[in-house]
C-alpha cells in the first residue's frame, strides 16, 4: 500500500530528480536488476513518476535519507513511469511508493508511514536489524517480521490479544519443529498480504516451549497449532484447520473478517499514511471524513460528543464499506478547499471514494440518528455525488489532539 495519491497519466518519463552528489542512485531497469535484485546489499527504493507533485515534495527528504544511510543502506530511486515492467512487477499503483529490498529481494517490504526523513531512516534501520538478528538465529521462529507477525509471550499475551477487538490468528510453535519451519514462510507471507490489503486481521506467534503458561492454558498438544481469537474475546478461540499455505491463510482470514465485520477505528486524520490506509483507492470503501469545529468552540466534552456519535454508527455499520476519519477545521485546509468545505457550517462531513473519484457532503444534524440514515443512503449509491481531482488532495502531517480542553496562551 502506498501512502500518496498521485494518479495522473501525464508523461515526462525522461525527467530525473537526483544527481550524483545527492547520494541517491538513479536506477535504470538493467541496473536495478544487477545492483538491487542480484546483490546481497540492502536497498531502499523510491518508485516515482516525474509528473507527481508528492514525489517532487519528497525529493528533499529523500536526499536526507541518502545522506544519513550512506555506507549502511543503499538509497535508490527509479522512474516507474519510464520502466513500466518494474511498475507492473512490483504493483506500483500510486506515487511515490517506497519499498525496502532486504534479505528476500523477491518480497520487499512496503513503507507505509509518513514520508519524513526521520521516519524512513528509522524504518530502514529496523528492517536491517531484522536481517542481522535472523543471521544470529534470533529472528522470529514463526517466520514473521516484527511488522507483520507479532511475537507473543506469557507477559504480553493478554494486552496484545485478549484486550484487542481485532481478529487474531495465533500460531503456537516450537523452534525445533519441522512442520513449523515449513509453515513459517507461508505464515509470514499471509500476514504481509493481509497488511497490504488493509485487513484488520492480525497474525501472531508464540514459542510454546518458552511460554509454557500459554501452552498449558490453551491445551497445546502439537506443533504448529493455530488458534483463531475472534473479535469477541469472551468466547473461546477456534482451531484453524484449513490449508497451511499463504493463499489458504489469507482466504480464511478475509472470509472471517467479512462474516464478523470488524469495524475500523474512528481515527484522527493526521497524515497521508492514515488517509491512504482508510481511503485506499484499491478497495471499494467509502471514506467518511468529519470536519469538527476548533476545540475552543466545543471544548473536549463537545468534541467527544461528536466522536461518540461517529463511533456508535461505525459500530452499527461493521462489515459495511465505511471508514471514519475526523479532523479539526483548518488542519487539512487543502482537503477542505478541494472538496468545497471552506466556510460551511460545522461540524460537517464528506463521503468520498478514491476508487470512483466522487464525493458528497453531509448536511444534516451531526448525531447518531442522522449519521446512520446518511450511511444507509450511501449504501444505495452515490448518484448525487460530485467528481474531484485527487491531485488537489494534499494531506498535512499534523499533531494529534491531546484529548484536553482548549488552553489559551495566557493560561499556559
Amino acid at each position: 500500500m502506498s501512502f500518496l495519491v498521485c494518479t495522473s497519466k501525464l508523461s515526462k518519463a525522461g525527467v530525473t530528480f537526483y544527481r550524483d552528489e545527492d547520494k541517491v542512485f538513479e536506477l535504470t531497469e538493467k541496473i536495478f536488476k544487477e545492483k538491487v535484485i542480484a546483490s546481497k546489499e540492502p536497498w531502499i527504493i523510491e518508485f516515482y513518476a516525474p509528473w507527481c507533485g508528492h514525489c517532487q515534495n519528497l525529493v528533499t527528504e529523500w536526499k536526507k535519507v541518502a545522506l544519513a544511510l550512506e555506507g549502511i543502506i543503499k538509497v535508490g530511486a527509479i522512474n516507474a513511469e519510464k520502466y513500466k515492467s518494474l511498475q507492473s512487477e512490483y504493483q506500483i499503483s500510486s506515487f511515490p511508493t517506497i519499498k525496502f529490498f532486504g534479505g528476500n529481494k523477491l518480497n520487499p517490504t512496503v513503507y507505509t508511514e509518513t514520508p519524513t526523513a526521520d521516519n524512513i531512516v528509522d524504518f530502514s534501520l529496523r528492517e536491517i536489524g531484522e536481517i542481522a538478528r535472523s543471521r544470529l538465529g534470533k529472528g522470529k521462529s514463526s517466520g514473521g517480521s516484527a511488522k507483520h507477525v507479532v511475537e507473543l509471550s506469557d507477559s504480553n499475551f493478554d494486552g496484545r490479544v485478549l484486550k484487542s477487538k481485532k481478529i487474531i490468528f495465533v500460531e503456537f510453535y516450537a523452534p525445533w519443529c519441522g512442520h513449523c519451519k515449513q509453515l513459517a514462510p507461508h505464515y509470514e507471507l499471509a500476514a504481509k498480504r493481509l497488511h497490504e490489503k488493509n485487513s484488520k486481521v492480525r497474525f501472531a506467534a508464540v514459542d510454546a516451549t518458552v511460554n509454557s503458561k500459554l501452552a498449558t492454558k490453551y491445551d497445546i498438544r502439537g506443533y504448529p497449532t493455530i488458534l483463531i481469537f475472534g473479535a469477541d474475546k469472551t468466547k473461546s478461540p477456534n482451531p484453524y484447520t484449513s490449508g497451511r499455505d499463504a493463499d489458504s491463510l489469507v482466504e480464511a482470514a478475509l472470509s472471517l473478517e467479512a462474516s464478523t465485520g470488524t469495524a475500523a477505528e474512528v481515527t484522527e486524520l493526521i497524515s497521508e499514511a492514515i488517509f491512504m490506509e482508510y481511503c485506499n483507492p484499491e478497495k471499494q470503501v467509502i471514506c467518511l471524513i468529519a470536519i469538527l469545529p476548533h476545540i475552543s468552540f466545543t471544548e473536549a466534552k463537545g468534541r467527544n460528543r461528536y466522536l461518540d456519535a461517529m463511533k456508535q454508527v461505525n459500530e452499527e455499520m461493521r462489515g459495511k464499506p465505511f471508514r471514519f476519519l475526523w479532523t479539526e477545521v483548518g488542519k487539512q485546509s487543502s482537503l477542505e478547499q478541494s472538496l468545497h468545505l471552506d466556510g460551511v457550517m460545522l461540524p460537517t462531513m464528506v463521503a468520498l471514494s478514491l476508487k470512483k473519484l466522487k464525493y458528497t457532503r453531509y448536511t444534516r444534524a451531526f448525531d447518531t440518528e442522522h449519521l446512520r440514515d446518511y450511511c444507509q443512503h450511501l449504501l444505495i449509491g452515490m448518484s448525487e455525488a460530485s467528481n474531484f481531482d485527487p491531485k488537489l488532495l494534499k494531506i498535512n502531517s499534523v499533531a494529534p489532539w491531546d484529548g484536553k480542553d482548549y488552553q489559551r496562551k495566557d493560561e499556559l
